[in-house]
């Protein structure tokens, strides 16, 4: 460990149970953040020491007591269901182009980065990005800098409520996702607040997603495999099935996703991988054909733009090379977006 840091005591093993479950590769394992969020002592050595494992070999957990009141997370299912139960050429009056904010049409997610060995299945699922709620003069937006707009809204006239329940949402989600970097920072050794100043002011993305039922067709899924861009993933869990999670080291297995009550999923993505120099795993995921139409609103959680992807100090040692070139989170963000929906036209 570098000098620099102060000393951290080392993390507890797994909880049996935990390692268990990751081990056999059939199931998500769910993890109880209930005690860390009420700061009992210890509490958050012993998450991180069952995250570091998660993080390490799978990539994706299911997380129960986590304090988000699931009456916001029903309001915004419920939201984006009349969101996207509005006439399409409604819809494509705010349709995504430049800054890669508002709707996305079916077929447009051919994702460029995706997980390789299904790179040709093309992706019927629909969105609406909105990142963070910017004023009219927010230097960023007088500046036009890329995906950093003002968020297109649909119609107030039509979904009147909507706006306020999705910011209630994000702010919900924005609390729980800091305070799950803490847990990261321990994952990785480094004291609970090492990312707090880049975290000063966040960046995410809130993408809103529809996929309606479909009959099964060669060559094309609700949504590719793929791998998320971010530092970590927050998804609460939709009743209706679909979510799938590459078990790593196995060419051909997938993991599904059994529904847990007011479960949120949480994942890591290749920001967290980079800054990591590959010690946290981004998981490739796909969404298959759901069995009716399928809602999902995930939060994509990211430092503020000039973040770099340096390795933290305790995941590279003495004179060895970065994994990655070091860049700042806009330029990967930008490249990621550019690469990913390259049909936006």
């Amino acid at each position: 460990m570098n000098e620099a840091l102060p000393r951290q005591d080392p993390l507890p093993a797994p909880d049996p149970a935990v390692a268990a479950v990751v081990a056999a590769g059939v199931d998500i394992p769910v993890i109880d953040v209930g005690p860390m969020l009420r700061g009992e002592a210890g509490a958050l050595d012993r998450l991180a020491a069952n995250v570091r494992l998660i993080s390490a070999r799978l990539g994706f957990m299911c997380i129960v007591n986590h304090g988000v009141p699931w009456s916001l997370v029903d309001t915004a299912v419920a939201q984006t269901l009349e969101l996207f139960h509005l006439a399409e050429e409604e819809l494509l009056k705010s349709r995504a182009r430049f800054h890669h904010q508002g709707y996305w049409p079916s077929g447009v997610g051919r994702n460029a980065r995706t997980f390789k060995k299904e790179a040709a299945r093309a992706s019927y699922g629909s969105g609406w990005a909105l990142f963070r709620e910017r004023a009219a003069d927010d230097p960023d937006v007088l500046a036009n800098k890329r995906h950093r707009a003002q968020n297109l809204w649909p119609d107030p006239a039509l979904l009147p409520d909507f706006r306020h329940h999705i910011l209630q949402y994000q702010s919900a989600m924005l609390e729980l996702g800091l305070k799950m970097v803490r847990v990261y920072a321990r994952v990785l050794d480094l004291p609970a607040g090492f990312f707090d100043a880049d975290f000063a002011r966040p960046e995410f993305h809130n993408r809103l997603n529809y996929y309606p039922h479909r009959e099964p067709e060669e060559g094309v899924i609700a949504q590719s495999a793929h791998f998320d861009h971010c530092f970590l993933t927050l998804l609460p869990m939709s009743p209706v099935p679909g979510l799938q999670v590459k078990k790593p080291g196995d060419t051909t297995t997938w993991i599904n996703a059994g529904y847990v009550d007011e479960g949120i999923i949480v994942n890591t993505g290749e920001w967290l991988n980079r800054l990591s120099n590959r010690r946290i795993i981004p998981t490739p995921h796909r969404v298959m054909n759901p069995p009716e139409e399928r809602v999902t609103v995930p939060f994509f959680l990211n430092g503020g733009d000039d973040m770099i992807c340096n390795p933290v100090p305790t995941c590279i040692a003495p004179g060895e090379t970065p994994a990655f070139e070091p860049e700042t989170f806009h330029e990967f963000f930008d490249a990621y977006l550019e690469g990913s929906y390259r049909n936006r036209q």
